[in-house]
């Protein structure tokens, strides 16, 4: 008679135990389970936070374009993107547009951030002129061979404000016999360049 309460008992053991395995193991599925909705083009990730009070936090390529063009940079330092991001990556969706060359005659160097041929436009904006162009560089380490597959890709672009390379920024001819721009305006300019250093196609 105890034998065959101990085997009862050990038997609802066992099946109070493997139920307790199929529940952990279910709720641990459910909290990993990847959502089934698809995504076309998913929101960019956070960018850091701007160093000065009323910068905008970029999300598409209009709203920076926004804000650099509708500061007098004389009297109010928010059109400034050093002043308001300095060198923190931002991550935000746009069209590009570009060439494969361009023709800069003071040869300033270096030529990939000086004199660069490339451009974003509005996210969707496939227009050839009129579009708002937000004129960039790429890092060289950056390969541009996924944006030539079709005509203005849609793409989402991580780059940054006074890249390092700015410092080194030079004219290095002038045509006329005019005196070349002081170094100090060069590096300025290099260090306003949104350098490329990420490019992700996207869907429109």
């Amino acid at each position: 008679m105890w034998r065959l309460e101990s085997d009862q008992m050990g038997q609802r053991q066992m099946r109070i135990v493997f139920i307790t395995l199929i529940a952990a193991a279910t709720a641990a599925c459910g909290a990993g389970a990847p959502s089934t909705v698809p995504s076309a083009v998913p929101s960019p990730s956070p960018s850091p936070t701007p160093r000065l009070a009323g910068c905008v936090n970029p999300r598409t390529v209009t709203t920076l374009l926004d804000l650099l063009q509708s500061q007098d940079l004389s009297t109010d330092p928010l059109g400034d993107p050093v002043a308001c991001y300095g060198s923190a990556p931002l991550t935000f969706d746009a069209t590009w547009y570009g060439f494969g060359e361009a023709d800069c005659p003071t040869a300033p160097e270096p030529a990939w951030l000086a004199c660069s041929p490339y451009s974003l436009q509005p996210f969707g904006d496939t227009r050839k002129f009129g579009a708002p162009e937000l004129f960039v560089a790429v890092d060289p380490s950056v390969s541009l061979s996924v944006l030539f597959t079709e005509s203005f890709p849609q793409i989402r672009v991580t780059g940054h404000f006074d890249d390092p390379a700015a410092q080194t920024c030079r004219e290095t001819n002038q045509p006329d016999a005019q005196s070349l721009a002081p170094v100090a305006v060069m590096i300025e300019r290099c260090r306003g360049t949104f350098v490329v250093t990420q490019v992700m196609p996207l869907q429109p």
